[in-house]
């Protein structure tokens, strides 16, 4: 926290605490459950296959492509 308020001392009016509780809140949205251990980022099949889905049911999403044509994880070290 301390090197984001350096560089941006304006981040929430300067209120280091409340930074904290937003960056751990937000770390349990890094993952789904099928991409636990993975690195942050890294797309996986089923999350698309879902998304892809509802994209299809509620935004008209017509045609749907394969999943692989939206996404890659070819850049990821997920050793």
């Amino acid at each position: 926290m301390e090197a984001l308020h350096k560089l941006f001392p304006n981040t929430n009016k300067g209120a280091k605490d409340l930074t904290r509780k937003q960056w751990l809140d937000s770390t349990d949205l890094l993952y789904s459950k099928n991409s636990q251990g993975k690195t942050p980022g890294y797309m996986m099949k089923e999350d698309w296959d879902i998304l892809l889905a509802l994209a299809k049911d509620y935004g008209g999403l017509d045609p749907v492509k394969p999943h692989a044509d939206y996404y890659t994880s070819e850049f990821f070290d997920c050793k």
